[in-house]
């Protein structure tokens, strides 16, 4: 009597129990499959085949209802766990009946039974909410670090031209060190007969041109040249480690690009061109773009689309008075 009570209650025990587990599955939406390897016989229970969307108990081909996708990688991962006999562990989607991808995890476990026949049994759930969460947090993060480089680029660049500004100017001149150490050339750059573009012919025009010549001065920029937009049609170009002979032969390619732009653009017969101001030596920025600035002017004063050189000016004659003639 007392053995009969004891077994009663083991069995009470083992179905509330299993009603639990069973309870757990279904709220977990958790699909439970086994898989023979001896026979090859899989068997899936309700909830697995609810989550393919197939007949209970009908006859299962795994592999097929696999996205095409994703069999090679799926089957060669089930095949190296057969082989070492080890755990199973794997994600991939699967194709519904009416062509809708869902996206499973499964995880299984190795066993044999008590005749030695080896088994592999698993669990798979849906986690398509979790991939498609993940691919918008991953789509967002990505939309953030293209606009903080879209806002890092339009700091540092003229809207115009697309040429670094002189906020990127200075941040360049800050990276360089101690400018009287290495010998360096700085070309201050001012287009001719601008303003006139701009007043006969519209701001739009103006623009088209300071387009064309800054794609021009790009191509033209030597790899040991930093080019910059200042301001207006202003533009500052700094070479380091070059020779006064390279600094020149730069000089005049880029009075070559100023002049090429009016086949660029149609600006009416207007003369547009460029004087160039020319510093060269050991010396820090400012001092050498103060003396390029004073070569600029030079090259205005002397007629305007040539370069001119800091301490090149052409000396103009002493006149003196009567009374201090010999």
């Amino acid at each position: 009597m007392a053995e009969e009570t004891f077994l009663e209650r083991a069995a009470e025990g083992s179905e509330r129990l299993y009603r639990k587990l069973a309870l757990a599955l279904e709220s977990s939406q958790i699909g439970i499959w086994e898989h023979n390897l001896v026979t090859d016989e899989v068997i899936w229970d309700k909830r697995l085949c609810e989550i393919y969307e197939v007949e209970f108990n009908a006859t299962i081909v795994w592999l097929d209802h696999v996205h095409p996708q994703d069999r090679s990688q799926a089957s060669a991962e089930f095949d190296d766990a057969i082989r070492t006999r080890s755990s199973y562990s794997s994600q991939f989607r699967i194709l519904l009946p009416d062509g809708r991808v869902r996206h499973l995890r499964s995880r299984a476990h190795y066993y044999e039974d008590h005749n030695g026949i080896p088994f592999y049994i698993g669990a798979e759930w849906d986690v398509t909410a979790d991939v498609l969460m993940q691919e918008e947090l991953m789509r967002r993060a990505q939309q953030l670090e293209e606009s903080y480089r879209l806002l890092e680029y339009s700091a540092l660049h003229d809207y115009l031209s697309g040429l670094p500004n002189r906020h990127a100017l200075n941040q360049f001149l800050s990276t360089r060190g101690t400018p009287e150490t290495f010998i360096s050339a700085v070309l201050h750059i001012d287009l001719d007969n601008f303003k006139e573009v701009n007043d006969r012919l519209g701001h739009h025009v103006g623009d088209q041109v300071l387009r064309a010549f800054s794609v021009r001065l790009a191509a033209i920029l030597p790899v040991n040249g930093f080019a910059a937009r200042t301001g207006g049609d202003e533009f500052i170009v700094i070479l380091d480690h070059a020779s006064l002979d390279t600094a020149r032969v730069l000089a005049e390619r880029i009075l070559e690009a100023a002049a090429a732009t009016r086949t660029d653009v149609d600006i009416a017969g207007i003369d547009i061109g460029a004087s160039v101001g020319l510093a060269y030596g050991r010396a820090s920025f400012e001092q050498l773009l103060a003396q390029s600035d004073l070569a600029l002017y030079q090259a205005k004063d002397l007629g305007r689309r040539r370069y001119q050189v800091f301490d090149e000016f052409p000396i103009k004659p002493l006149v003196l008075p009567v009374a201090m003639r010999h």
